[in-house]
């Protein structure tokens, strides 16, 4: 589930009085326990919490990376083949992991090393937690939808190949539609999240469970309910679509007019996109499989191994890995994408250190300055033009 313990650990962990009913956050007198980020800070040794906060931040690098390479790729065009309506949702899917990469990965890096204290000061600083607390959320059911559309879009492609249901409008109102939903069905994590001082330390809390739930009966519904439909059904839906997509291709009869060679060209086209989008898939669930065994453990009586902080960590580092993972697969399957990805590393790389490499090996490569000089009226015309069936 969307880092469902990671909102609320701060109310549990910290302020365990608040589940239990207590009226009273901001005792000054009141006994803070060690929350999570301090036991890993106070037993474990230095070395494992280096290794962790490194591997952390080779998250954060790839991640940002990948995903600005991605988002760089469709935006360029280079090839005329990107400006899909699949590749829009995948940029929509980047735009989301950039957001959890920003906001998210550098707060457990800090929870490692000083616990979770807020160190975060100034007018901003609530402004912050607020959004620390309900990004991940809203990323993930951006994430979900579009994995449901996605699919969607493909389902049309095989299915319906002679029509193009799938217009430029209808496309970014879905884009609009998955975070409008999102930040309305999470506004309410954001307007309980809150800033509470305990002996002089300030803290990042969600007061959700205690104005809200008031029981943790109620905040373990909530967390199966919200997993239910914010996962459970993008997931499941999207499964069945990409196995009645995989069963129609291998039975299909060319429709229309269609030559045996474009025939096989369109499901080699198919066959690669689906590919694509079902490793996708696959690597999302393996790397949130941690979480949802953790939402699975929340009704199995202490001692609970995976509410370890060894478990709690391999969970946030998986599920955060799948922001540095994803990006990496396009390029793998996808030779447009490997083309954009290309073009984009040796734009980054003639910005930085290595301009006289990056001469030497695209003097045999044609500009995008020249291709708009060389380009002809039918080629402009194509660019224009919205091709929903390849990548």
């Amino acid at each position: 589930m969307s880092f469902v313990i990671q909102a609320f650990a701060e109310s549990f962990s910290l302020f365990p009085d608040v589940s239990n009913g207590s009226s009273n956050w901001t005792n000054r007198n009141a006994t803070v326990p060690r929350p999570l980020g301090n036991q890993m800070v106070v037993k474990e040794p230095l070395a494992s919490t280096v290794l962790k906060v490194l591997a952390l931040a080779i998250v954060i690098i790839l991640s940002l990376v990948g995903n600005f390479l991605t988002i760089s790729s469709v935006y360029q065009n280079i090839n005329r083949r990107m400006r899909t309506l699949s590749n829009y949702l995948i940029v929509n899917l980047s735009v989301a992991d950039l957001l959890v990469t920003v906001c998210n990965i550098p707060r457990i890096i800090s929870i490692l090393l000083v616990g979770y204290e807020w160190l975060i000061r100034g007018k901003f600083a609530l402004f912050f937690c607020k959004v620390t607390s309900a990004v991940p959320f809203v990323a993930l059911l951006v994430s979900t939808l579009s994995f449901t559309f996605i699919a969607l879009d493909r389902f049309l492609a095989v299915f319906y190949p002679l029509r193009r249901p799938m217009t430029r409008k209808i496309m970014f109102g879905i884009i609009a539609f998955t975070w409008i939903l999102s930040c309305c069905c999470y506004a309410l994590v954001f307007h309980y999240a809150t800033l509470v001082e305990i002996n002089g330390k300030t803290y990042c809390a969600n007061r959700i469970v205690r104005d809200l739930l008031k029981s943790q009966e109620n905040f373990r519904t909530y967390l199966i309910c919200d997993f239910i439909l914010v996962t459970g059904i993008q997931i499941a839906t999207t499964t069945i679509l990409y196995i009645v997509i995989g069963v129609k291709m291998c039975t299909r009869v060319t429709p229309g007019n269609q030559t045996a060679a474009n025939a096989a060209r369109n499901r080699t086209v198919n066959r690669k996109v689906i590919s694509m989008l079902v490793a996708v898939l696959i690597a999302f669930c393996i790397c949130w499989m941690p979480t949802w065994v953790a939402l699975a453990c929340l009704n199995v009586p202490p001692p609970r191994m995976c509410h370890s902080d060894d478990f709690a960590y391999i969970r946030y580092f998986l599920s955060y890995s799948n922001s540095a993972v994803t990006p990496y697969i396009y390029p793998v399957f996808n030779q447009s994408f490997r083309e954009g990805y290309l073009h984009g590393l040796r734009q980054i790389a003639s910005c930085c250190c290595f301009q006289g490499i990056c001469q030497r090996c695209g003097n045999n490569q044609v500009l995008p300055s020249e291709e708009r000089t060389t380009a002809t009226t039918a080629s402009r015309t194509d660019r224009k033009r919205f091709n929903t069936t390849e990548l």
